[in-house]
C-alpha cells in the first residue's frame, strides 16, 4: 500500500519554499541538497515510479513511507523543523554574502575616484564608509556629484566663492591627494604598508586637509565637501520605534542638518556630537522633511537611528 498524502504535502511545502529560494541562483541548488540530505531520498519524477511498500513491518520500499498515525506525524514535523531551519541558514548566508558585495563595490566606487581605501581608512582619515557608500549611490541611482573632473570648482563657484578662494581650496585638496598617492606608493615599494608609520603618515595628510573645516563658513565647507565628492548630507534611513529620536518624531528619509547647532555632514559628525554635553540634556535637531525645515527636541546622547549618506548640491 502506498502512503500518498503526506508525501504530497511535503511536495507542495518544497514547492513553496523552492519559489522563495529559486531567487537565489545557486542557493537553490544547496537548498535541494539539504532537503535530499534530511529525507535520504531523492525527489520523484514523473518517469520513475517509487517502488511499492513491500510490508507494513518491515518500511522497505517508498522512501517517503513512515509509520502511521502519530508516529508518522511527529516524523513529518520533524524533517519540517529541520527544512526550515537550513532554509532560514541559507537566507542568512545570503544575507552576509550582499553585504560583502556591496562593501566591494564601495571600494571599487573609490577606487574610480584615485582613492584606495584600506582596513584603516576610518581612523587615518583617507575615507570613511560613508564616503565609500556615497560614491557607489552615485553611481547606482544617477544622483550625487556626477561631476567629471577630479575636483568640481564650477560647485564652489555656484556657492558663491571668489575666484581666489576657490583656486586655494582646489590645491589644498589636490596637493592632499597627490600626498596620498605618494606615501601610498612609497609605503608599498618599502613594504610599511598598514604599519604605524603609514597611519601616521596619512593621519598628517588628513589632519592639514581638515583644516580646511576651519578656514572656511559652513556653507563654504558644505560646498567643498560636494566638490570633492564627499558626503555633506546625512539622511535617516530607518528608526527605532521606541528610541528617542522615535519617540521624537524623527522619521525615515529625514535629512539631518545640525546637531545642537552644530552642522552634520556625514555619520561621524553626528556620532561626536551625541557624545558631548550632559547626557539626556534636551537638544535640538534641525531637520529637513518635504523639502521644509523644522526643529526636533530630543535628549542628547544615542538617536536610535540607521544613517546613510549623500553628496548634494548646497
Amino acid at each position: 500500500m502506498h502512503c500518498t498524502k503526506k508525501p504530497d504535502l511535503i511536495d507542495t511545502y518544497m514547492n513553496h519554499k523552492f519559489l522563495t529560494v529559486i531567487g537565489l541562483v545557486s542557493m537553490g541548488v544547496m537548498a535541494a541538497a539539504t532537503f535530499n540530505a534530511l529525507t535520504g531520498s531523492q525527489p520523484a519524477s514523473p518517469e520513475v515510479k517509487r517502488p511499492a511498500k513491500t510490508s507494513p513491518e518491515s518500511g522497505l520500499g517508498n522512501p517517503f513511507a513512515a509509520p502511521a498515525g502519530e508516529a508518522f506525524d511527529a516524523t513529518f514535523d520533524s524533517k519540517l523543523a529541520e527544512l526550515e531551519h537550513a532554509i532560514q541558514t541559507l537566507q542568512e548566508t545570503l544575507q552576509s554574502e550582499t553585504q560583502k558585495r556591496r562593501q566591494l563595490e564601495q571600494k571599487v566606487a573609490l577606487l574610480d575616484k584615485g582613492a584606495q581605501p584600506d582596513n584603516n581608512a576610518q581612523a587615518s582619515g583617507i575615507a570613511d564608509p560613508a564616503s565609500m557608500r556615497d560614491a557607489a549611490n552615485s553611481r547606482q541611482t544617477g544622483g550625487g556629484n556626477l561631476n567629471p573632473n577630479w575636483f568640481n570648482e564650477q560647485a564652489l563657484l555656484d556657492a558663491g566663492i571668489d575666484h581666489a578662494k576657490v583656486s586655494y581650496i582646489k590645491n589644498v585638496f589636490e596637493q592632499s591627494e597627490l600626498d596620498r598617492l605618494y606615501i601610498r606608493d612609497q609605503a608599498t615599494r618599502e613594504g610599511w604598508m598598514g604599519t604605524e608609520r603609514f597611519n601616521n603618515a596619512v593621519k598628517e595628510i588628513a589632519d592639514r586637509s581638515n583644516a580646511l573645516r576651519e578656514q572656511l563658513s559652513d556653507n563654504e565647507y558644505d560646498a567643498y565637501l560636494y566638490a570633492a565628492g564627499l558626503s555633506n548630507r546625512v539622511i535617516v534611513e530607518s528608526v527605532l520605534s521606541n528610541s528617542p529620536a522615535g519617540i521624537a518624531g524623527i522619521k525615515s528619509g529625514d535629512i539631518i542638518l545640525s546637531y545642537d547647532n552644530q552642522r552634520i555632514y556625514n555619520w561621524p559628525d553626528l556620532t561626536s556630537a551625541t557624545s558631548q554635553g550632559t547626557v539626556n540634556a534636551t537638544v535640538a535637531v534641525n531637520i529637513i522633511r518635504d523639502n521644509q525645515q523644522q526643529l526636533i527636541y530630543v535628549p542628547r546622547g544615542p538617536l536610535g537611528i540607521r544613517l546613510t549618506t549623500d553628496s548634494v548640491a548646497p
